[in-house]
């Protein structure tokens, strides 16, 4: 039986504003999370005994990157070659500012004219995750998006016209290959 149960996208922020210790939070929590015993029933627990599943890391102005290409969690092997594959992984390269978690003026202190460009927009993020859900290889009739960030977005029009744009994005694509699936039985 090919496809997947659901296809899961996980979303990690880079932004300026996560620290070190939100950074290794993040990394860490998912890699523990992969090798789960509740992770792995729950994606070996459908009729097709996998999920497809995804990792992209996120910031503002579009900057993206794909950590983990589409591929398949069908076994605790599969999980554990990820999570390590994650674990080895540098989310944030911070020599561009002095290695630190932000630039700082001469005193030491965080510098605010600095900052005002370091906005996290969690809508861009659930916009790359919409189309990176209606890219994947596997089929299926279930999609998830999670989205790890240290706050709310804060750019202007929020998160709630991007994710409605994201369902109907994804509701278009299911209702799509149901049309194939139905024509093909039928034709």
């Amino acid at each position: 039986m090919p496809g997947a149960d659901a296809n899961v996208v996980t979303a990690i922020d880079v932004s300026d504003s996560i620290g070190r210790y939100e950074e290794w939070l993040q990394q860490a929590g998912l890699v523990r999370a992969l090798v789960h015993p509740d992770f792995l029933r729950a994606a070996t627990a459908g009729p097709r005994r996998r999920i497809g599943f995804a990792v992209f890391t996120w910031s503002s102005d579009g900057k993206f990157d794909l950590l983990v290409p589409w591929t398949v969690i069908g076994s605790a092997e599969d999980a554990a070659r990820l999570s390590q594959a994650l674990a080895s992984v540098t989310l944030i390269d911070r020599t561009h500012y002095g290695g630190g978690d932000m630039e700082q003026d001469r005193d030491g202190d965080a510098d605010p004219a600095a900052m005002h460009d370091r906005l996290t927009d969690m809508s861009e993020a659930i916009d790359f995750a919409s189309r990176l859900l209606t890219s994947s290889p596997h089929a299926t009739e279930r999609a998830v998006t999670n989205i790890c960030a240290n706050g709310t977005d804060n750019f202007a029009g929020g998160t709630e016209s991007s994710r409605d744009a994201a369902l109907e994005l994804l509701l278009q694509n299911c209702c799509m290959a149901w049309r194939a699936v139905f024509s093909s039985i039928f034709a």
